[in-house]
């Protein structure tokens, strides 16, 4: 018998979007391997999704040959929850009795858990960290007990208070193996500078508070950044064990202190030249407020250094927009953030995010991000409906804490199976429709061309028929 089987939901992916091994579920993995005990791990990205029925099927044979103690289900956002409940008929087609435990940022929220309960034929949930509870809970079964004793996961009849890490340097840098990191695949934007990358995460929750974000939920908005010796550590384990060279980044926001910023930086590289790092390539996300901090010495050092790549939310270049988001950062503070970057490291790629609902959300406003973008020198732009999640101050001013957000995206008349902004169909199609627009405004233009042959040389041919591909784009 195998101790634990994870499972990973499937997801709608946008045009772009890549395909990634989640680092949340490597992280428990490597807490139950440390612990002495086995896993068996799927996910459910992989398994084709053409009909309910199919889905079933197809993870119902994929988990028939092994019974396992537990089974634990990852849930972090909204676009999971239309495939959980095929995925938990699944288990218990093959699996009748075996215990099942969602986990995940989506599921730790107390109002959210109820809902759960009611709707799924589940057994707990671990809300907040599970690197240390997920190994107790299957070291308590294994012993010959039952899961309604374990005190640190919630039942149908007992609720469980959020669990914490009080130290993320503490914790075994999370699974990977040959297989994941061969078949991961980053989204378009930021895989255009090597043909392998691995992610890494350098902290937990977020340092700040926008009021859309989901970021922080599970943590219950607190903020932990691991030790830069610990985090070049990793960098040199996977330099050694796999033979990659290029890392991104996934924080929020990966020198997040405006106040020690360029001390963080040269800390950082003072870690890759003591443990030996070969050099590599990397990109990181960054705010445009810490952007500003960084001194004209330290870019120098981080370019030379291997940063090749910055990942910016800039969300909107409105400020009223910015305000309604909670951002509390100005367009002015964007515009001089781009203007640093392009004086300093004007090689660097640079791409952005854009969000787009509330005020500004109409055509007019949506395609003049295609030419704040090219001002602002950008290489690539993303732009996403705003999304509205359990647990957010922007979902709970508008709903409360209530289930809308369920009912929304079960509904059949949702065709994206997420909740946003605009829960009006036509409205959204309509900024769908802006969105591809904007693309094709900002990528099929002079700047775009000229830009990208100064960044990409050579190259530049192949990353261009690989955009259109990618976006679907026409001439």
């Amino acid at each position: 018998m195998i101790d634990i089987l994870f499972l990973y939901p499937p997801y709608k992916k946008r045009a772009g979007g890549g395909t990634l091994f989640p680092l949340g579920i490597g992280y428990l993995i490597s807490g139950i391997e440390k612990n002495g005990l086995t896993f068996d791990y799927v996910d459910c990205q992989n398994l084709y999704y053409k009909n309910k029925k199919e889905f079933i099927d197809n993870l119902a044979e994929r988990i028939r040959k092994n019974e396992y103690l537990v089974i634990a289900i990852s849930c972090i956002t909204t676009a999971a929850v239309p495939f959980l409940k095929d995925i938990i008929v699944a288990c218990r087609l093959v699996h009748k009795s075996t215990p099942i435990v969602l986990g995940g940022q989506l599921v730790s929220i107390d109002y959210v858990e109820e809902l759960f309960f009611e709707e799924y034929d589940i057994d707990a949930i671990c809300k907040g960290d599970g690197d240390y509870i997920v190994p107790d809970l299957v070291r308590h079964i294994k012993n010959g007990n039952s899961i309604d004793t374990f005190l640190y996961v919630s039942t149908f009849k007992r609720r469980a208070k959020k669990n914490y890490i009080t130290d993320i340097n503490e914790l075994p840098f999370p699974y990977r193996n040959n297989e994941m990191v061969a078949n991961s695949q980053l989204s378009f934007g930021r895989s255009t500078y090597a043909e392998k990358s691995v992610t890494m995460i350098t902290s937990r929750g977020c340092f700040y508070k926008c009021y859309y974000c989901v970021s922080g939920c599970n943590t219950g908005r607190h903020f932990q950044k691991r030790s830069w010796e610990n985090i070049v550590s990793e960098i040199k384990y996977i330099q050694e064990k796999f033979q990659v060279f290029s890392i991104v980044f996934y924080d929020d926001c990966f020198f997040f202190n405006k106040k020690t910023v360029n001390e963080d930086v040269e800390e950082f590289i003072y870690q890759l030249k003591k443990q030996k790092c070969i050099n590599f390539k990397w990109q990181m996300e960054l705010r445009a407020d810490v952007i500003t901090t960084i001194t004209p010495g330290s870019w120098k050092k981080l370019y030379e250094n291997g940063c090749t790549q910055i990942n910016i939310g800039i969300e909107s270049c409105y400020n009223d927009s910015l305000d309604f988001l909670g951002k509390t950062i100005s367009t002015q503070t964007i515009k001089k953030a781009f203007e640093i970057l392009y004086q300093n490291v004007p090689e660097i790629i640079l791409t952005a995010t854009y969000i787009i609902g509330g005020p500004n959300s109409d055509y007019e406003h949506i395609i003049k991000i295609a030419e704040f973008s090219q001002e602002m020198k950008l290489m690539y732009i993303r732009l996403y409906p705003l999304e509205l999640h359990p647990g957010t101050k922007l979902y709970e001013n508008y709903y409360g804490k209530k289930d809308d957000w369920y009912r929304f995206i079960m509904s059949e008349d949702n065709p994206y199976s997420c909740m946003y902004f605009e829960s009006d169909t036509s409205s959204l199609h309509k900024i769908m429709g802006n969105i591809n627009k904007t693309y094709k405004k900002f990528y099929l233009s002079e700047y775009w061309d000229k830009r990208a042959k100064v960044i990409y040389g050579e190259r530049y041919n192949a990353v261009r028929a690989n955009l259109f591909k990618t976006y679907k784009l026409e001439e």
